[in-house]
């Protein structure tokens, strides 16, 4: 059997050259078992995809402590406890979103400028205005991909830190937001996605309510705001919720984020509210 030398690029990143690092020294020593792995040509390099099995330790969690979450336009996720409402947290922010976005479209519509006016040898300029434009739109998507990962994983943090052991997060179908093109831009269904992946794998179930009226219902009385709707809301920033009936005021999702931590609105509630239209 002939041997040859191989050399691996671990990346640009010191961080995660270090994490490779430590992964191929857990294959070689025997702390990681190596499981079903390939080789991969793209773009004319070769890739080693390798899968790697590890005993983790299973945090200590509470399967009746209940965390729901709210998606939404102003923050892309708002969390509350169901066994404590007052505990409300917002994680990510819109405006950073936005930026990042503006940007990449700016640069899109820049290079698609260049393509109009280029003159001669349109064949290669043309491959080149392709090439910017298919780079900016890798950009793009790994952006995306990578803000949800870090949301995702923060929230499942913060549910492990206070021992959640039950997440509940609105049944989405991909579709849903796709009349919204903020939420559809933020792929939140990706979000949740990675949220059930993260959660699972570190013992918390997993739970998909009913998201209908949960930012319009009061998470205290149960009364139903027929005029609360997106870009309609109370309070002078806009994202408040005042009920009219037990005078509760909090934040809007903050609101509907308890509704879903109790499991959605009753079905007896929404039969109401749906016969009264």
């Amino acid at each position: 059997t002939s041997k040859f030398p191989v050399k691996f690029n671990l990346g640009s990143k010191p961080s995660q050259a270090g994490q490779a690092v430590q992964t191929l020294n857990g294959i070689i020593d025997g702390s990681l078992k190596l499981c079903e792995s390939k080789l991969q040509i793209k773009n004319n390099k070769l890739f080693m995809l390798l899968v790697v099995q590890q005993e983790v330790e299973q945090p200590a969690l509470d399967k009746e402590k209940v965390m729901g979450i709210d998606l939404g336009m102003d923050i892309p996720a708002y969390v509350a406890m169901e066994f404590k409402h007052e505990w409300g947290r917002a994680f990510g922010n819109k405006k950073e979103l936005l930026s990042f976005k503006t940007k990449i479209k700016k640069m899109k519509d820049l290079e698609k400028q260049r393509g109009i006016y280029a003159r001669g040898g349109h064949g290669r300029k043309r491959k080149l205005k392709n090439n910017k434009l298919e780079s900016l739109r890798n950009r793009e998507s790994n952006f995306t991909k990578t803000y949800n990962h870090t949301l995702s994983k923060q929230i499942v943090d913060y549910a492990i830190k206070n021992k959640v052991g039950t997440i509940r997060m609105e049944k989405l179908d991909g579709k849903s937001f796709k009349n919204q093109k903020m939420l559809g831009d933020l792929t939140y269904y990706m979000l949740q996605q990675m949220i059930q992946t993260k959660g699972e794998a570190k013992g918390i179930n997993i739970e998909f309510v009913n998201p209908a009226y949960t930012s319009s219902v009061c998470s205290t009385c149960g009364h139903h705001k027929t005029e609360f709707k997106l870009g309609n809301r109370d309070g002078e920033d806009g994202r408040q919720f005042h009920c009219d009936s037990c005078g509760l005021k909090i934040n809007s999702d903050h609101n509907a984020a308890i509704n879903i931590s109790k499991g959605g609105i009753r079905s007896d509630i929404i039969r109401k509210i749906q016969e009264a239209k």
